[in-house]
């Protein structure tokens, strides 16, 4: 498989996420080879950060090797779902890096501990935090209002480095989900690094 990608900015953190491609993918950006995946069956990522040319279009090659997959079974081949290219600022969230349990809830009250993890690929470390609001939904699960917002303590993010830290949000009188009426709310996440937004 072969297909060219264009990324503007030169700050970016780019990774390619295939939910599935069957078997032994190796992964190569312009001509070098990005990273590989030693199975067929489950979703997998190739941080194609340090061979990215910026501003103009890179060539993005996917193989793929059955040979040794002989059996009276077929397993197909091939890039069989989605392939997508992601593009983060080097100071991110990681990759299902939210996680969100609700400890308690009832009518009067429901907490939600948002746990996150923030992700530093910058050469040099950073004073990082994140804010986490929790938003309403309508009857056709658009996006409202903000019904509860908070900013976390600040963190040292190393160079390189993967830091986790949750925050615990309580939202008064909560519309409860039922079969009926299936209320849901949205979490939404910001990273700062070194007070800016990435």
């Amino acid at each position: 498989y072969r297909t060219t990608v264009s990324i503007a900015q030169p700050t970016a953190h780019a990774e390619l996420l295939f939910d599935g491609a069957m078997s032994e993918p190796v992964v190569y950006v312009n001509g070098l080879r990005a990273g590989h995946w030693a199975y067929g069956y489950n979703a997998f990522r190739v941080d194609i950060t340090p061979f990215v040319a910026y501003g103009c279009e890179n060539v993005v090659a996917v193989r793929l090797n059955t040979e040794q997959l002989g059996s009276r079974w077929y397993p197909g081949a091939g890039i069989y779902r989605h392939v997508r290219l992601v593009s983060t600022e080097r100071v991110h969230v990681d990759h299902w890096g939210v996680f969100v349990r609700t400890p308690q809830v009832n009518a009067e009250e429901a907490s939600a501990l948002v746990r996150v993890d923030i992700e530093n690929h910058l050469l040099k470390a950073v004073k990082g935090t994140f804010s986490v609001e929790i938003l309403e939904t309508d009857a056709n699960d658009r996006i409202g209002r903000k019904v509860v917002s908070l900013r976390g303590k600040e963190l040292q993010l190393n160079a390189g480095a993967k830091v986790t830290d949750s925050l615990l949000l309580r939202v008064k009188r909560p519309v409860l989900w039922s079969v009926e009426h299936p209320a849901r709310y949205v979490a939404r996440v910001k990273v700062f690094a070194d007070g800016k937004e990435t």
